[in-house]
């Protein structure tokens, strides 16, 4: 009797070990497996490197659960080591994962962010969000288990979601004494809106929609006056990250001063540079004071190479105040 029970305690011991080592349930979550991230890179300006980025929100779909989110809006945080790491740990179930991940809002309650398993997430950018930059990454179809080894970090490559304008003023060899800025305004334009991206579907990866959304304007403080000396430039709006969005209406105002004499002139947009504002990219435009008055003499991009409409262009009428 001693010897069968040996015999069965051997069995028992054999089957414990084989189900051990067997691959998870479908549906079952392996907690000695945490899900890691990484940031493989990042699309263009204005975040230059992945060093500048310091934490992201994470959404994880399962393909087994059609009715809910393994997780929602986990943050993810860079440590002194480098590494992204969350402080709510998250483990693999069995299926095939769609990994969504978004930066740059402004975070309150409830989130801005409201997201839905069939694709879409829907981002809410408020008026008061021009130094966010939004960005938004995905990383699909991850099935797990995986055949052999152990599970690779999930790999984000973020996408710029916002257009940054920059605006540059030169001051004409030919003013002996400079010129000086007393006043610019950039009106009729959208500050925030509501961006949906279609995460799984590779040509249409998302649009701004301005619907309820009034048109705002930004005005240099009128308190402070620029002196730019001959030859010398100075730069507004950098870092400025609007939705991108049509450039119809789209106005930019100058007052500045050549020698004690106040002038201003009004540019549209659209006319010149470039007729939309296009995510990802830096919109800068290139202004000289000459003593004739201001005149645009080109718009670039920097980082990405440069573009220019082929010479100075005078649009409008100079007024003289």
């Amino acid at each position: 009797m001693r010897i069968i029970k040996g015999v069965f305690s051997t069995v028992a011991l054999i089957l414990l070990t084989t189900c051990s080592n067997n691959e998870i349930l479908e549906g079952q979550t392996d907690e000695n497996k945490e899900i890691q991230f990484v940031v493989s890179s990042l699309s263009r300006n204005p975040v230059n490197d992945v060093a500048d980025l310091e934490s992201f929100y994470v959404w994880a779909a399962n393909t087994n659960n059609n009715t809910e989110f393994q997780f929602e809006q986990l943050k993810v945080e860079r440590n002194d080591a480098g590494e992204w790491k969350s402080s709510s740990p998250q483990y693999w179930q069995t299926g095939t994962y769609n990994f969504y991940a978004v930066t740059g809002y402004k975070e309150t309650e409830p989130s801005p962010v409201t997201a839905n398993l069939d694709d879409n997430f829907v981002i809410t950018v408020g008026d008061d969000e021009t130094n966010l930059d939004l960005m938004t990454a995905v990383s699909s179809e991850i099935s797990y288990p995986v055949v052999e080894g152990e599970p690779s970090p999930v790999a984000f490559h973020f996408y710029h979601e916002k257009a940054q304008i920059e605006i540059s003023v030169k001051a004409g060899a030919q003013l002996p004494d400079g010129a000086t800025v007393t006043g610019i305004t950039l009106s009729n334009f959208y500050k925030g809106g509501e961006f949906t991206r279609k995460f799984l579907d590779s040509s249409n990866r998302g649009s701004w929609d301005f619907t309820n959304v009034n048109k705002t304007s930004w005005e240099m403080n009128k308190s402070e006056t620029i002196k730019i000396i001959t030859g010398g430039s100075y730069s507004f709006l950098s870092g400025f990250m609007i939705p991108a969005q049509s450039l119809g209406g789209v106005n930019l105002k100058f007052s500045y001063t050549i020698s004690g004499a106040s002038y201003s002139k009004e540019f549209e947009l659209s006319q010149i540079g470039t007729t939309a504002l296009e995510a990802g990219k830096i919109n800068k435009y290139n202004f000289t004071i000459q003593p004739e008055g201001i005149v645009f003499d080109g718009f670039t991009v920097p980082d990405w190479g440069e573009t220019n409409t082929g010479g100075n262009i005078n649009i409008g009428t100079e007024t003289n105040n």
